[in-house]
């Protein structure tokens, strides 16, 4: 993931180690986060803002990118597709779980005979008496 940590950076005339001095971590793991081969976690990002006095967004983004309104109405459709994906499957699983409870509800009232059947289909379709059924 590209991001903009080496421009604030070098920016604030730091090296990558005296950054990382500032932050408790090794030169190679800010070069490895410049890179993008580290994903900067909530945790990293927290530090680097606070180490170069940007916001997470400057680091994200850059200075020319989206204007908070825009990220805004962006997450507000992220969380309403979101909620509609989980509503589907909330849906279904209540399908789901009354075609079990319907299915459950057959059995209980079908009973032994209905056991006796399954028992009788695990066994070849022989019955207890060993014959057939028809």
């Amino acid at each position: 993931m590209a991001n903009y940590l080496r421009m604030y950076r070098e920016s604030r005339a730091l090296t990558q180690a005296e950054l990382a001095a500032r932050i408790g971590a090794s030169q190679q793991q800010i070069g490895r986060l410049e890179a993008g081969t580290r994903q900067l976690t909530q945790r990293w990002i927290r530090l680097l803002t606070q180490a170069l006095d940007v916001s997470a967004d400057d680091i994200l983004f850059g200075p020319s990118g989206p204007t908070h309104e825009g990220r805004a109405g962006d997450r507000t459709d992220q969380v309403a597709g979101a909620i509609e994906d989980l509503t589907r499957q909330l849906h279904q699983v209540r399908r789901t779980q009354e075609a079990i409870l319907a299915m459950l509800d057959r059995d209980r009232r079908g009973g032994i005979a209905t056991r006796r059947i399954w028992s009788a289909r695990r066994r070849g379709g022989r019955d207890r008496n060993n014959e057939m059924r028809h």
